[in-house]
């Protein structure tokens, strides 16, 4: 079955099991009668009848009138709070399929709440009134969206320093609260499984467990826009997730060729090649890897740092340039500056088959951690740092202007 089958068959089950189900059908029932006075002579179905939600006539099934609060991709596109609200608590559905890749994982959902005017008292509770916002409750579009700007409530896990006032957009998001925005905090975890069938299509455009915030959130996605890498699941990248050898070969193959899809088989070819395949062959042939130096293993096995980086230093050689295709925007490392002298790693020994590279990726700046951090070589490559090491790797830092000084001002 489809995920949207089963989305709304079980959204139809716990439309008539669920307590808050039989309660809204006894109010739509109630304010069908009111609104549908047909209803008493001609039986209908109660949400077949229309009703009244913030001075819309809708039907008693639309989104308007459900009570709940919209999603900010529905608003504006980005599923991050928008300009004005403020992180104000958060609560999670377990075991939710749509954060699972490989096993029941929870998915978190944020509220945006709207803040408040800075000279404006503060309710207990961290609470405004609504006169002391820009806020005004509405359903923006009409009887599809939810409500805005109208729920005044907060759990009070996140920024608790700071008053709010109504919650203006939710969030989704598989990654917890307290690692999407350092101003929420792990505790109390509340959970509601009322919400674990709402969606937005808006919610499916990226990935949902990369914060807006991460220090890998661009270069993933520069990866995407490009087609470099795909994720696990269309909805998720999988940042913490170990790199393999045949991902690592696929990747840098794409990025060097250009392939970003594979081309159709025939139906009639037997043995079809995978990308993997056509990777391998493609770093045999350019003497890239396998080779003297580099300890070749399975392709599921894990990549590790210092064999991530000399596969991109013999890259950097075969293509005589640290750079292959158009720059991104520069900006997206600012801190990050070209390093002509260091101090060695304190795990990086002399000789070391890695060494050379090493000593070429952090004078690249692909390297972005300095001694007396160690190297880690046998650290196994996580995607996030995977995706930076070659969107470091694609746009190397120009180097640090040295300051001249000024000419002497002459005598008057």
């Amino acid at each position: 079955m489809s995920r949207k089958l089963i989305m709304r068959v079980s959204s139809l089950l716990d439309r008539h099991t669920s307590r808050r189900g039989f309660l809204r059908s006894v109010v739509m029932s109630a304010t069908a009668i009111a609104f549908a006075p047909a209803y008493l002579i001609r039986p209908i179905a109660a949400e077949a009848a229309i009703i009244t939600c913030l001075g819309l006539r809708c039907s008693s099934g639309s989104a308007c009138c459900d009570g709940w609060t919209e999603f900010c991709c529905r608003l504006t596109g980005e599923n991050t709070c928008p300009p004005g609200t403020v992180v104000g608590g958060w609560w999670k559905v377990n075991n939710s399929s749509f954060c699972s890749y490989d096993k029941p994982r929870p998915r978190y959902y944020i509220d945006c709440n709207v803040a408040c005017l800075p000279t404006r008292r503060c309710w207990p509770g961290g609470l405004c009134p609504r006169s002391a916002t820009a806020a005004w409750c509405r359903c923006p579009d009409g009887c599809d969206t939810r409500k805005v700007d109208c729920v005044q409530f907060r759990y009070g896990q996140c920024s608790q320093d700071t008053c709010v006032g109504p919650i203006r957009c939710r969030v989704v998001t598989c990654v917890p609260p307290w690692e999407w925005d350092p101003a929420c905090r792990p505790w109390p975890a509340l959970t509601s499984e009322a919400t674990r069938h709402h969606d937005r299509p808006c919610l499916h455009d990226w990935f949902n467990d990369v914060p807006p915030n991460a220090f890998y959130a661009g270069a993933v996605r520069w990866m995407s826009d490009r087609g470099i890498a795909a994720g696990l699941t269309h909805d998720l990248f999988g940042p913490d997730e170990p790199m393999r050898w045949w991902d690592f070969a696929t990747v840098l193959w794409s990025y060097a060729t250009g392939s970003t899809t594979a081309p159709p088989t025939p139906v009639d070819d037997p043995n079809p090649r995978t990308d993997y395949e056509k990777a391998r062959d493609w770093m045999a042939q350019h003497r890239i890897a396998p080779g003297r130096t580099v300890r070749y293993v399975g392709p599921a096995s894990r990549i590790t740092r210092a064999e991530a980086i000399v596969l991109l230093h013999r890259l950097a050689a075969v293509s005589n340039t640290g750079s292959l295709g158009e720059p991104t925007p520069n900006g997206l490392y600012p801190e990050r500056e070209l390093i002509t002298e260091r101090l060695p790693f304190p795990d990086v020994a002399d000789g070391a088959w890695y060494a050379d590279a090493v000593d070429w990726a952090a004078g690249q700046g692909i390297v972005w951690w300095s001694p007396p951090d160690p190297f880690q070589p046998d650290q196994p490559v996580t995607r996030a740092e995977a995706a930076v090491y070659l969107h470091r790797f694609h746009e190397p830092p120009a180097p640090t202007p040295v300051p001249r000084p000024e000419p002497s001002q002459p005598w008057l």
